[in-house]
């Protein structure tokens, strides 16, 4: 995990907060400042959610849809014994009509479609030559957070953050030759202020096929998670006398 704290005066502001803003509150006799403080940590992705999908065409079509539901039970009760720590969660299912190129009606087609939840990133390989190896599709994996990582950051971020703040307040301090303490009179952590919000930002996961390692007969791709750039930035109002 690497971490990252971006000290930054007001960057994203317009050229009026280009740097910390200075004003005296003379109904107070105090002096009013406004800036920004931000944090950031870079964070490995932990969970995976791999989607797949099955379809079968037959010109009956109460034998189209069989096909359909007996595979994917069979896939789905595959992966349950084998991995029993992942998480199925069934799609959308559909039966239509199928057509040649005139337009004539030539049979059924039914398609069921499923996702995998797992935070064992390690397995996601296997399982995904496993599930094609049982005539699965593949349609992708995205990699992200869990909202218990995600929760462990932003408390780390809030804290640096404010580090930041107040260790930039004591410069301004001095700086005017005050000897005063700051009270924070106002903090906006919303993605809609000034300083530009917090978000994250996913890194791209590399996906690609290498040979030599075999699941009964299609070979495991190689999937790896990306990180995550998850930035905390606080617009902080705070005044001394």
């Amino acid at each position: 995990m690497k971490y990252k704290l971006s000290a930054l005066l007001c960057a994203l502001l317009p050229a009026s907060f280009a740097h910390a803003n200075t004003k005296v509150d003379a109904s107070v006799n105090a002096t009013v400042v406004e800036l920004c403080a931000a944090a950031q940590i870079t964070l490995k992705e932990d969970t995976a959610t791999l989607q797949f999908s099955y379809e079968a065409k037959n010109a009956d079509k109460r034998l189209t849809a069989d096909k359909v539901n007996s595979t994917v039970a069979e896939a789905i009760k595959a992966i349950k014994t084998d991995y029993p720590s992942a998480k199925v969660i069934t799609g959308g299912y559909s039966t239509y009509e199928d057509y040649d190129q005139k337009g004539k009606v030539i049979g059924w087609r039914a398609m069921q479609s499923f996702s995998i939840e797992t935070k064992r990133l390690t397995d996601v390989p296997a399982l995904t030559a496993a599930l094609q190896t049982l005539d699965m599709s593949f349609n992708g994996v995205n990699y992200g957070l869990t909202s218990e990582e995600t929760k462990r950051a932003q408390s780390q971020l809030y804290k640096t953050a404010f580090d930041d703040a107040q260790q930039r307040l004591k410069w301004m301090a001095q700086g005017m030759g005050k000897n005063g303490t700051w009270q924070i009179v106002k903090i906006d952590a919303t993605n809609g202020n000034s300083c530009g919000g917090n978000m994250a930002v996913p890194m791209l996961a590399q996906v690609r096929t290498k040979g030599g390692f075999e699941a009964t007969d299609v070979v495991q791709p190689n999937l790896d998670s990306g990180t995550q750039n998850v930035q905390l930035n606080l617009w902080i109002q705070a005044r001394i006398k």
